[in-house]
């Protein structure tokens, strides 16, 4: 074979595919960097492709964090007036064991109208029933139930339904205590104890004065505690208006 000198056969040339990779490479790699810069430019999390995601998982957040919290201040309302409960039991308790006249406890219904403000109806009434429980337990009638759970019922209902009137657990405690219960309590004593009553009304001239007695005491503690402050605090720990 001839070898020529000074020429170059341009059919013999071998490319030079390195250089050629290289920047080949070079331009790929460049252009997969501008991409992956606009792709994490486009796609960052303040951006619009993910801020309907954002802004449903910041409200899903906000609401779970609203029911958690909603939650603790239910039970820790619901613990506070289990303890208010047991409280006005034991006050009614008490006090009904020393001040009491025939027929007749106005502290009792002292307590009711407490129990009716402050935990309201039912609490009022299981409170009302625990003291006439233990007031049995220590020689007393039936009347000591009788004569006590209607009206703390009626009062924290009128009470509820009113939209927080004080004048309303009045009527309640009076109406339901000194008609209601006197009524209630008549067939109980002359059926179940053999007492000698002559009108269904018996227990009625005794119930009104100690109702509306221990209602006027209750009014005026509540109206003290309303003064001071201490009322709106407390009825905003138990989540009430």
């Amino acid at each position: 074979m001839r070898r020529l000198r000074g020429r170059t056969d341009p059919s013999t040339v071998t490319p030079d595919l390195d250089n050629a990779n290289g920047g080949n490479a070079g331009s790929n790699q460049a252009g997969s960097v501008v991409v992956r810069m606009q792709v994490t430019k486009d796609f960052q999390w303040g951006s619009p492709f993910f801020t309907e995601k954002n802004d449903r998982t910041a409200s899903v957040r906000k609401e779970k964090e609203g029911v958690f919290a909603m939650n603790g201040k239910q039970e820790k309302s619901y613990v506070l007036k289990m303890v208010l409960t047991a409280i006005f039991a034991g006050m009614g308790f008490a006090l009904s064991s020393v001040v009491w006249f025939p027929n007749m406890a106005p502290f009792q219904h002292f307590i009711n109208v407490l129990a009716a403000v402050f935990v309201g109806p039912y609490w009022g009434f299981l409170a009302a029933l625990i003291t006439g429980i233990l007031r049995m337990m220590t020689g007393r009638t039936a009347l000591a139930v009788i004569g006590a759970v209607i009206g703390a019922f009626l009062s924290g209902l009128l009470y509820r339904k009113s939209g927080g009137k004080l004048y309303m657990a009045v009527i309640g405690e009076v109406f339901g205590t000194g008609i209601l219960s006197a009524l209630a309590a008549y067939p109980v004593m002359k059926y179940l104890y053999g007492m000698d009553l002559q009108s269904p009304i018996f227990y009625v001239p005794a119930f009104v004065p100690s109702s509306a007695m221990g209602a006027f005491l209750a009014v005026l503690v509540i109206t003290g505690l309303k003064r001071s402050g201490v009322f709106a605090r407390m009825m905003d720990k138990m989540n009430r208006r």
